[in-house]
């Protein structure tokens, strides 16, 4: 019997739409609960599917161990490595209208 991961990382290899879903959903659940670990985790999943680290340090010619720490559960990239990371991956970043995040409202005197 083949494993869950197994079986997510050849759909998403196989069904870019399916790995945009995959990634959208994951970053909306980073915005509505800030827990970055489920997105890295989401990422990581898709690097799996695409290729592995190797493939992705060689793609993007940023350092294997550093990619590794970057995206593991306790990773915080940077803009450039997460754009660098999308873009190889086929994705990019962009900015969408929505619902306002912000919790106070600052007031000014």
């Amino acid at each position: 019997m083949r494993k869950w991961r197994d079986v997510l990382t050849e759909r998403l290899k196989n069904n870019p739409k399916e790995a945009k879903a995959y990634l959208e959903a994951a970053l909306e659940d980073y915005q509505e609960d800030q827990n970055r670990e489920a997105f890295l985790l989401a990422l990581r999943t898709l690097v799996d599917a695409k290729g592995g680290m190797d493939w992705l340090s060689k793609q993007t010619h940023l350092n294997r161990p550093q990619l590794y720490r970057t995206l593991s559960a306790s990773g915080n990239p940077t803009l450039g490595t997460l754009t660098k990371v999308l873009g190889t991956l086929g994705f990019k970043l962009s900015i969408q209208s929505g619902p306002s995040i912000r919790k106070k409202t600052l007031i000014h005197s």
